[in-house]
């Protein structure tokens, strides 16, 4: 009777999830082209952010963010309560990364690989303090199965728990914007 109770929990699962294999969860695109088929705008669909503090608008009270990339700079579309802000940014390619410099801080950028086929996933480290971890995609909202891909990433990278971004926010607008700061 013993036996069978000992065999019995030896193949009974207890609630444990499987480990995650964070090899394969986190790779660099190399050589990095991140550029090939990437130009144009780009909503948010999540991210996680280390620091939040430090944050100058924290993802849970803006409305909605989109990036547009060109072939040397990229611009951030911020739509938040008081309306739309713009930054933009020259960038180099070195190696894996793309440099940028917004405002007075250096910012890193190491774009990573994924299974959705119209995402861009990448990570933004501003001085060694503040490290961000965004998805955009073409499509405001993704599949579930994409979205558990990404939240297994920020665990990989020991981050917090990702904010989503509501589909339904307008984007700014890419003409009339209320505020543009360089």
């Amino acid at each position: 009777m013993l036996r069978v109770i000992f065999t019995i929990l030896l193949f009974t699962p207890l609630g444990f999830s499987a480990p995650l294999d964070c090899e394969k969860l986190i790779q660099r695109l190399d050589p990095l082209d991140p550029l090939q088929h990437a130009s144009g705008r780009w909503p948010l669909v999540a991210g996680s952010v280390k620091e939040e503090s430090d944050l100058f608008l924290p993802l849970e009270t803006t409305l909605s963010i989109s990036l547009e990339l060109g072939k040397s700079s990229f611009t951030q579309f911020i739509r938040s309560i008081p309306g739309c802000l713009l930054i933009a940014s020259n960038f180099t390619l070195e190696d894996h990364v793309m440099k940028a410099v917004i405002g007075c801080n250096n910012h890193t950028i190491t774009f990573f690989r994924t299974s959705c086929p119209d995402c861009r996933l990448f990570t933004i480290e501003a001085r060694t303090s503040r490290q961000h971890f965004y998805l955009f995609s073409r499509r405001r909202q993704l599949e579930e199965k994409e979205m558990e891909e990404f939240r297994a990433q920020v665990e990989c990278l020991n981050m917090p728990p990702p904010a989503v971004m509501d589909p339904t926010k307008d984007l700014c607008p890419e003409k009339d914007r209320d505020t543009e700061m360089d």
